[in-house]
């Protein structure tokens, strides 16, 4: 799934359950008992803005930054950050380590997240990790998960791809659980931390909390808006539209994550999230400098269209013609010939 953020500075995960949450079942009061606990007379007012978006590149930050510009503390989201991911948000905020430097010494985080270094860059707010670290089970799993997507890519028959994808959502679902479970009950915990250790943060009035966290975790939002306290409300990054769309298997994830069980979805549902799943790939391969001047709601926008365009029998023709060995590209692109579709010019 497009979207889906880790964070590549912490080192790689081993198997193990630490820091595993609570289910799902009696969270609400749960996370009223935490935010009961977590706070003390005198303490700043609070207040929680959640912004969910895409983790693409910078554009994916309009909103972010708008609601950035008045926020005292930031919550990213930040999984595998731990200590040391903390404590590189907190000095660039601070202006200490520069994010010219931080490209030439760790390239590999990525785009996004050296645009959202850029936005916070010595800014003078204080930001708290509350995600998951890199040992925790949710982030094995994903690794596990990832694994299963480039095995589903790898095969050529199309059932075979409905299978494993089927295996990998579900076994998704039961991962974002637990890690939003965690990001939910960590938010009061950390913020209590903050508010004991820094004396500018506990003597305001009010804080504004910022967090950031990807399209998919709106749960996190609902656990807290459940618990009543304390008051929250949520944003999206839409890229100038009025809606937000999710691709094939975000659709899927969010019908398993309440409750459908996944062989009652229809097939032709399936083929269109491996298709669309596997078009995002390909084109982030073959159409880079085109796509990275887009944004990721962009991009989804465009992984969601073009399966809608296509038939069942349109799909299965570019996946008989993988079956015989043809490219991908080349196979959706000679499908993409016969119905007038102009793949470059959708990225205008």
């Amino acid at each position: 799934m497009l979207g889906n953020f880790t964070f590549k500075f912490a080192p790689k995960p081993s198997a193990t359950k630490e820091g595993l949450p609570p289910t799902e079942e009696g969270l609400t009061e749960n996370l009223e008992a935490i935010w009961a606990k977590e706070r003390k007379e005198g303490d700043p007012e609070i207040k929680v803005c959640f912004v969910f978006g895409y983790h693409y590149n910078n554009l994916d930050l309009t909103e972010l930054k708008k609601e950035y510009a008045d926020a005292d503390v930031f919550i990213p989201e930040s999984a595998g950050a731990g200590d040391i991911g903390e404590k590189l948000y907190q000095n660039v905020s601070a202006g200490i380590w520069s994010v010219d430097e931080l490209e030439k010494k760790v390239p590999y985080l990525g785009d996004f997240t050296f645009a959202l270094l850029r936005m916070i860059y010595n800014s003078k707010k204080s930001v708290v990790v509350a995600d998951v670290p890199s040992r925790h089970s949710s982030v094995v799993e994903q690794e596990a998960i990832i694994e299963l997507s480039k095995k589903q890519l790898a095969i050529k028959s199309l059932q075979e791809k409905v299978s494993l994808m089927k295996e990998s959502i579900i076994r998704q679902v039961a991962a974002n659980t637990e890690r939003d479970n965690f990001i939910a009950q960590q938010i009061p915990r950390r913020l209590r931390k903050l508010i004991d250790g820094n004396s500018k943060i506990r003597t305001k009035a009010s804080l504004k909390v910022l967090v950031f966290l990807g399209i998919i975790h709106t749960p996190v939002f609902a656990k807290m808006q459940r618990s009543k306290k304390p008051e929250v409300s949520r944003k999206f990054e839409l890229d100038g539209s009025s809606f937000s769309v999710f691709q094939h298997t975000d659709e899927l994830f969010r019908r398993i994550m309440a409750g459908q069980v996944a062989d009652s979805i229809s097939a032709e549902l399936w083929e269109k999230a491996v298709f669309g799943s596997e078009l995002g790939h390909y084109l982030l391969v073959y159409y880079r400098s085109e796509i990275k001047k887009i944004s990721g709601k962009k991009l989804i926008d465009i992984v969601r269209k073009i399966p809608e365009s296509f038939t069942r029998d349109d799909i299965r023709t570019v996946y008989n013609s993988v079956e015989k060995g043809e490219n991908f590209m080349l196979a959706f692109l000679g499908v993409c010939k016969s119905k007038n579709i102009d793949v470059s010019g959708l990225f205008n």
